[in-house]
C-alpha cells in the first residue's frame, strides 16, 4: 500500500492535520483511541471511512519509522536500566565505542 493511500494533508481538510487518506479524520485520533486502551475495533467502528488496513499501515509506518530513527538494535539494548547511569560514567570508552559504531552504521546507510 503506498503512502498516499494510508495518509494525506491538504491545507483545506481540518485546517491541513494528516489524516486517513480520502476521509476526514486525523491520525492522531487513532493514537488517542490506542493510549486509551480501546482496540483497534473500537476507533474502527467509531470512524468507519477509515479501512482497517489503513490503520494498520499507518502503525506499521510509525513502527518503520521509530526503528530506523533509532537505529537497527533493539530498543531494550539502548535503555539504561536505572542504576546502570553510574557505571556509564566511570566508563567513558564505552560511549566512544558507541559512538563509532553508529557513525559507522550511518556511513554504510550513505553508500
Amino acid at each position: 500500500m503506498r503512502i498516499q493511500d494510508i495518509v494525506s494533508r491538504d491545507p483545506e481538510v481540518m485546517s491541513g492535520a494528516l489524516v486517513f487518506a480520502g476521509t476526514r479524520v486525523p491520525v492522531r485520533i487513532l493514537t488517542e483511541h490506542l493510549e486509551a486502551g480501546d482496540p483497534l475495533n473500537v476507533f474502527l467502528e467509531d470512524f468507519p471511512t477509515v479501512t482497517r488496513r489503513q490503520a494498520k499501515e499507518y502503525l506499521r509506518l510509525a513502527e518503520r519509522l521509530i526503528e530506523y530513527q533509532v537505529g537497527e538494535e533493539p530498543v531494550e539494548e539502548r535503555v539504561v536500566p536505572v542504576g546502570e547511569k553510574d557505571r556509564r560514567e566511570r566508563a567513558p570508552e564505552h560511549d566512544a565505542s558507541s559512538r563509532r559504531t553508529k557513525e559507522e552504521k550511518e556511513h554504510a546507510r550513505a553508500a
